[in-house]
């Protein structure tokens, strides 16, 4: 709520639903207005991968383990979908990672064990199986100046 400038038109959206479920780390604003909250975990507590602008494909491993009863985004979506009549299956976020490599060209030659600390740029493929950069970057040096306005 607190990310859009217009908050009173949020506000007037939340109030109009008949039902609300917000996924969260904590009791935000908008969460205050479910009916149901999903504890989920941070970052911080979790396992996965992001891509990031630059097309940085980079692991998330979990460094402490979650609060109470805070679960993966992955895990809560899937008992959803098979509470709805569908089991996916999926044991590991490893497993997503290969479901995604199958159906995104840029992804294909993905794999979740292979993906280094810093991690990789796609397109990761059969002609670029390192994920080596392929699209050109200028060089530039950025140095901080101390700017005075003399005029």
């Amino acid at each position: 709520m607190l990310s859009d400038p217009d908050q009173a038109h949020v506000l007037e959206g939340l109030e109009a639903l008949d039902f609300l479920v917000v996924q969260d780390i904590f009791l935000t604003e908008t969460a205050q207005y479910a009916d149901v909250v999903l504890p989920s975990c941070s970052f911080a507590e979790k396992a996965g991968h992001f891509t990031n602008t630059e097309r940085r494909v980079q692991r998330l491993n979990p460094v402490v383990n979650p609060p109470g009863e805070a679960r993966e985004d992955w895990v809560i979506i899937q008992d959803i979908a098979k509470a709805m009549g569908s089991d996916w299956g999926y044991r590991h976020v490893s497993e997503i990672t290969n479901e995604i490599t199958r159906v995104t060209p840029q992804y294909a030659g993905l794999r979740w064990e292979a993906i280094p600390a810093n991690g990789m740029q796609w397109p990761s493929n059969k002609n670029n199986p390192q994920a080596r950069a392929s699209c050109t970057r200028p060089s530039l040096l950025v140095v901080a100046v101390r700017w005075s306005n003399t005029v």
